[in-house]
């Protein structure tokens, strides 16, 4: 029998929390007074995580690790630093919980300036050729740029499950650094850089077994209150266990994310997925929603994105996905 995964129930529980507190401190100082066994090969399939965001720039069973999506991260990234005029993070129009516009656009930019820690996470409750089967990816990302340099690091926690049989574990560990060609205060920011992806899964059902490397190119553009741009990722096997198979593997990602006052945001980010070596893809479409809100000192940034597959081929392969997160961004 099919169970939700927890990180996901989690994160949405999360989600509303943050909206809450983010409401409870713009109220007015007044009114607070008044109130006083799938086969070993569909496990295979379905565990390895999408390519290496998008805070941006790749599901939860796509052939590769996942890339660098808008999570401003995350998957993955930092924001842009440039000062607010009167309060660095003072209510701006459009802005909520003590958090302007400007700080949501950089809490979903993956090209911004801002070290963040984020945990993002992909569930997928049924998986194409697998009757019964679900799947769950979480990634835990930390970014610390420095200069143009934006380093990322990701570690995927991976679960996959079906009658009879399940497996769960670390999956291979990804780093991606990007160098920001482009002013970091201009609209259009442009970013290139290599990724590394290490053999670190804990089974060999959550990753290649292989040494991997490749690059990945940026675009995003930012007027304030909308934030577009997009990511492909390319990587190829280069050693490992030789008794595993080469890898080669593509992502392509598009994002969008819109604010709507309030420090709500719409947006969409799927990742499309291609096993070049395998000749599998899944190509997902999705839109969501999101909050960012002041934590003190710390931008916070809760999002829930429902995402439908409308093509794939392969066993394992995401049908329907949910993917949410928690992102945090702090100044240098």
């Amino acid at each position: 029998m099919k169970h939700f995964s927890t990180t996901s129930i989690g994160t949405a529980a999360l989600f509303f929390l943050g909206s809450s507190l983010a409401q409870a401190e713009d109220a007015p100082a007044s009114a607070v007074q008044e109130q006083s066994a799938q086969p070993a090969e569909a496990v295979a399939a379905s565990e390895r995580p999408p390519s290496e965001g998008t805070d941006a720039a790749l599901t939860a069973s796509a052939p590769q690790p996942q890339s660098e999506a808008p999570v401003a991260s995350s998957a993955s990234a930092p924001p842009s630093e440039e000062p607010h005029a009167a309060n660095p993070h003072g209510a701006h129009p459009g802005g909520g919980g003590g958090a302007s516009v400007k700080d949501v656009d950089e809490a979903n930019n993956p090209l911004a300036t801002k070290m963040s820690a984020n945990f993002n996470d992909y569930y997928a409750p049924t998986l194409s050729g697998v009757p019964d089967a679900a799947a769950n990816t979480a990634f835990l990302r930390v970014s610390t740029p420095f200069w143009r340099i934006l380093p990322r690091v990701s570690l995927p926690i991976q679960s996959v499950s079906s009658p009879g049989s399940s497996v769960s574990g670390v999956g291979d560990l990804q780093a991606f650094a990007t160098f920001l060609f482009t002013n970091p205060d201009s609209p259009i920011k442009v970013g290139a850089g290599p990724v590394y992806i290490a053999p670190t899964a804990s089974d060999a059902a959550l990753g290649t077994g292989k040494h991997q490397a490749g690059g990945a190119l940026l675009f995003v553009y930012n007027t304030p209150g909308l934030l577009l741009g997009s990511l492909v990722q390319y990587q190829l096997s280069f050693a490992g266990d030789s008794t595993r198979q080469d890898t080669e593997s593509l992502t392509a990602q598009v994002f969008a994310i819109a604010q709507i006052g309030g420090g709500y945001y719409l947006r969409s980010a799927p990742q499309a997925t291609f096993d070049v070596q395998n000749n599998v893809f899944n190509v997902p479409i999705g839109i969501g929603a999101g909050k960012v809100f002041m934590l003190g000192k710390v931008v916070t940034n809760l999002f829930l994105e429902p995402q439908y597959v409308i093509l794939s081929q392969g066993i394992g392969q995401p049908v329907f996905q949910i993917f949410s997160g928690i992102n945090t961004q702090f100044s240098l």
